[in-house]
């Protein structure tokens, strides 16, 4: 066994593996399918009665001494990651820029420090593509700012933090090359839109295209329904297999017509955050 799953308490283990869907590896030993309950095969007896003010407050004293054991097994460099994620006003960050911020000089280091903060629910990963290559972006999770008790930001975007911190850097990208960008655009029947691009005679909605992706027919739609009158539409995705599947969406839907399909594209969103190396929309 190795010495994560050695040092940690009975809780923790169960706790982290209790999601079957996914397989959690701690060093890379899988954690047990079902550990060992000291009480099982106990029988109980009578009929017992629990209150639930007495059973919340069980709870809460678990959930504070698994935060604790949680904290106490975390090396200092895990430590100033979770930290540098939680302090920045998009809790996400690409997997260079923590090897550059923290000088993360050795592979295997930077791999366990992913892997651990992962199993505890600290981190979630993001995988961006581009052409054949996907960059790794690191997000800290609710539970990594109660554990350190830091107070989270709060951004202006909908839709989460990979969609906000995807429109900021799109925007950010565009308004390098001289587009005049307003962030979640309100439209006169209220809805909106995530990235609306001006540039001289042009103007081109943005949609972040997260699953579900049928909804992105409606956000098509939306755009060319509206009082822009848009000059194409683009939507972003994460990976060319999210791509291929909107396409088809896109493709098949009855409503769109061919004048229509014609002016929207749909982009890898790590491709137009780099709009400085790529081809602008």
């Amino acid at each position: 066994m190795s010495k994560l799953v050695k040092h940690l308490p009975l809780e923790l283990i169960q706790r982290l593996s209790k999601d079957r869907s996914q397989q959690f590896y701690v060093s890379g030993i899988p954690l047990p399918e079902s550990p060992f309950n000291p009480d099982e095969g106990e029988q109980s007896s009578g009929n017992s009665q629990t209150c639930p003010a007495a059973d919340n407050l069980q709870s809460k004293a678990n959930s504070t001494a698994l935060q604790t054991s949680i904290l106490e097994s975390l090396a200092p460099l895990e430590r100033r990651v979770v930290v540098h994620l939680c302090s920045l006003p998009i809790p996400i960050a690409s997997q260079q820029e923590i090897i550059r911020s923290l000088n993360i000089t050795s592979g295997s280091v930077l791999n366990r420090i992913q892997k651990r903060l992962v199993t505890f629910g600290l981190v979630r990963l993001h995988r961006l593509q581009s052409g054949k290559n996907f960059h790794v972006y690191w997000e800290s999770t609710e539970e990594s700012f109660t554990m350190f008790n830091i107070k989270q930001s709060v951004h202006n975007g909908i839709g989460g933090n990979l969609h906000a911190w995807i429109c900021q850097n799109v925007k950010g990208s565009l308004t390098i090359l001289g587009w005049s960008v307003a962030q979640e655009f309100r439209l006169n029947d209220g809805s909106l839109v995530d990235l609306v691009a001006r540039k001289e005679d042009q103007l081109v909605c943005f949609e972040v295209g997260l699953p579900p992706l049928t909804k992105e027919i409606g956000n098509s739609l939306k755009c060319f329904s509206s009082e822009l009158k848009p000059t194409g539409i683009v939507h972003l995705v994460t990976s060319s297999k999210d791509r291929v599947e909107l396409e088809r969406h896109l493709r098949s839907n009855e409503l769109l017509s061919p004048s229509i399909g014609s002016l929207i594209q749909v982009r890898l969103a790590y491709d137009c955050m780099h709009l400085q190396t790529a081809r602008a929309p």
